[in-house]
């Protein structure tokens, strides 16, 4: 169905026309048009400029249907959905648009996101729990006179001599997800009894349409069927978008991805953006839930160090798919609030979102490191997983006496079965996760070898042997084999850099303790440890030598390269209570920026970093003033952990607004989640294997 009363077209070559000329773009749409006299009328009336909801426009199938009633007597219909309280048609075109029905393109004023309808709709249907239209028919009683004109889809019934009837009542409760929406098949000759289409005599025949879509629909879904099968074979998975597929997107090999925006504050309006936020934070804990590719989203506000910068609003957010899709996403569910934000601190385009959008990307920095605990999970993938944990759970609860004495195999089959039932309806995964597509992890490859060619890669050493231990066999034995000429190659210069860096412990002065006062330590205190995710936002000076500057970008730098390569078991050396953690250094390499995610108390995290985690964050903290010294860049002295503490919450900010998308899923549950689902969806298993995965379910 389409709205308008009529269709651009009427015949199978003219609808091939008009296929062509908008294969061109709006010239191709305006030459076709002026060469259909017709058309220029029928476009006029099937074209809507923006309007306010999906839920509020008039769908007609113009295909006028062979009718065979019980009497006998031949008759034609034609359908019709309306909304239920029959209200006015919303996005009716005006005197431009009638004037230039080719034209398709955004007015200036028109600044809502793309998929603004969509997002709407399924906003509208949550709220309201459904969307009831109308399903109206009219009835042509044929005669003897009648020619084809009768079934031309360029003409329309009048509503006087065809009256529009009730037929019946269409309410939608509630949103198909994208993979549920895909497997869905549709076909214009899947009709009942009393409905058939008409059989055409010629191409230029009106009866020529419907018969076109009944014969071409199965043969296009057949091969969209056939490429999501292949794309998931070849582990590319399916693209949101098919009409948009992005080469980008499917050589990508560690998401989600992190953005950072630095604003500039006046010392004037450091108090009001503060206030500002903390006001609002209630109406943002409520918009942001919508944001689906939205992961982590944090504001605070930094103070300018002793140099002439000013403070800034530093804003960071952890996002699936494309920035700037992210951003319009982000911005327009939200629009209302980051446009105050933003009055109160600049003088720009905070009423125009896309203005916003562009504005806001010139403010972007460049994260220095940014370490992923889930690589490759999107949001709607751990919310889908932990739904799906719960729900079976929930089957093994309700049936627990007949199911515990079935074979654990039998017993896995019963719940996939259950789940296959359930998931359309209940938001649950019907597929197994995407695995890592070729040109990703041919990516990843040309990655890692870039890594090891840096010649202080050795400060790695360690990590990179513990990776290498985690391989299968045959593969740890040729990757050892491989790291004897890379330990040559980078054995003298990591040797200069680690004496360096000694010769510099010796040297510097003992850091003195920092100091916090009781209030500031009880507010920060207050703000921890009330869910089972927390985070924490650090911000400290770089010792003052040019040459501890640089010594920290090249940790920075080994730090982002074991993201990449070497922590991506859901373990950050050692540690597995981490979901994100990113450092930005600022103001040209004079403070560092840290902000982590994190499972767990403040105490307990900070006890990671000087246990097993030592080797992620002691490196890079040494290099910043006040922290404890170390020696040989990694080992501690007896008095560091107090000390490390200390400093840690001298130099802690306490973000005015930190959200997260799933504040109940640790970071383990995601890893047993995805390993749930992946096991779930195994064609078979043996029986070992089975009570594995049955165990990992109960655990």
């Amino acid at each position: 169905m389409n709205t308008g009363t009529v269709q651009g077209f009427w015949h199978a070559p003219n609808f091939l026309l008009g296929v062509l000329g908008g294969a061109f773009g709006q010239r191709g749409r305006k030459a076709y048009i002026r060469a259909q006299p017709p058309a220029f009328q029928n476009v006029n009336d099937g074209i809507r400029r923006a309007p306010s909801s999906y839920a509020r426009l008039h769908y007609y199938a113009a295909l006028s249907f062979d009718f065979h009633a019980d009497d006998g007597r031949r008759r034609l219909c034609r359908f019709r959905v309306i909304p239920l309280d029959g209200g006015e048609e919303s996005g009716l075109p005006d005197t431009q648009d009638r004037q230039e029905p080719w034209n398709e393109r955004r007015r200036p004023q028109e600044w809502k996101s793309p998929d603004h309808l969509r997002r709407e709709y399924h906003q509208r249907l949550t709220q309201q729990g459904s969307i009831e239209y109308q399903l109206q028919i009219q009835i042509h009683e044929c005669a003897p006179q009648d020619t084809q004109a009768i079934y031309n889809i360029g003409r329309a019934w009048h509503p006087e001599t065809h009256p529009w009837m009730d037929l019946g009542r269409l309410t939608l409760t509630e949103p198909l997800s994208s993979s549920t929406t895909e497997s869905l098949r549709f076909r214009v000759s899947h009709l009942p009894p009393a409905l058939s289409l008409p059989e055409p005599l010629s191409p230029i025949d009106y009866r020529s349409i419907g018969w076109m879509r009944a014969r071409i629909y199965p043969v296009v879904q057949s091969w969209r069927a056939l490429l999501q099968r292949t794309r998931v074979s070849l582990g590319l998975g399916m693209p949101v978008q098919w009409d948009r597929p992005k080469l980008a997107v499917w050589k990508r090999f560690r998401t989600p991805r992190t953005a950072t925006f630095a604003i500039p504050l006046s010392s004037a309006k450091h108090q009001k953006v503060q206030a500002l936020l903390r006001s609002s934070r209630e109406q943002w804990y409520e918009t942001l839930p919508d944001i689906t590719t939205l992961h982590s989203l944090r504001f605070c506000v930094l103070d300018a160090d002793d140099s002439e910068a000013q403070p800034m609003l530093m804003i960071n957010t952890v996002y699936d798919g494309e920035l700037r899709d992210h951003l319009d996403e982000l911005i327009f569910d939200s629009s209302e609030l980051f446009g105050d934000v933003l009055k109160a601190v600049i003088r720009g385009p905070s009423s125009n979102p896309h203005r916003l959008r562009e504005w806001l990307l010139k403010t972007s920095l460049k994260e220095n490191a940014f370490y992923v605990g889930a690589v490759g999970q999107t949001r709607s993938e751990i919310l889908e997983n932990q739904r799906l944990r719960l729900r079976l759970h929930d089957e093994l609860s309700a049936h627990d006496g007949l199911l515990r004495s079935m074979d654990p195999e039998a017993i896995r089959q019963h719940l996939l079965r259950v789940i296959l039932d359930a998931a359309p309806y209940e938001g649950l995964p019907q597929a197994p996760s995407a695995a890592l597509s070729l040109l990703a992890r041919a990516r990843a490859g040309l990655d890692l070898v870039y890594s090891l060619a840096n010649p202080v890669s050795g400060l790695l050493a360690r990590d990179i042997l513990r990776w290498v231990g985690r391989r299968p066999l045959q593969k740890r034995v040729l990757l050892g084999l491989a790291l004897i000429p890379w330990g040559l190659y980078t054995a003298l210069p990591t040797l200069v850099i680690l004496t360096l860096i000694r010769l510099l412990e010796a040297r510097e002065p003992d850091a003195q303790p920092a100091e916090l006062s009781p209030e500031r330590l009880a507010q920060l205190e207050a703000s921890e440890d009330h869910r089972l995710m927390n985070n924490l936002t650090f911000l400290a000076p770089v010792k003052g030598s040019r040459l501890r500057r640089m010594l920290l970008r090249i940790i920075l730098n080994g730090a982002e390269r074991g993201s990449r390569h070497l922590w991506v078991d859901g373990e950050l050396a050692g540690i597995d209570t981490i979901h994100f953690a990113r450092f930005l250094s600022l103001d040209g390499g004079r403070r560092l920026l840290f902000m982590s995610d994190y499972d767990g108390t403040w105490r307990r995290y900070l006890g990671d970093f000087l246990g097993p985690g030592s080797r992620a964050v002691v490196p890079i903290w040494s290099n910043l003033a006040g922290c404890p010294k170390t020696r040989w860049l990694f080992k501690t002295t007896p008095d560091f952990a107090s000390a490390f503490l200390r400093f840690t919450r001298a130099q802690q900010i306490e973000p005015l607004l930190w959200f997260c998308a799933y504040p109940n899923v640790s970071m383990p549950n995601k890893l047993s989640n995805k390993a749930l689902r992946d096991g779930l969806f195994q064609p078979s298993m043996t029986r070992d294997d089975a009570q594995l995965w049955l165990d990992l379910l109960n655990r």
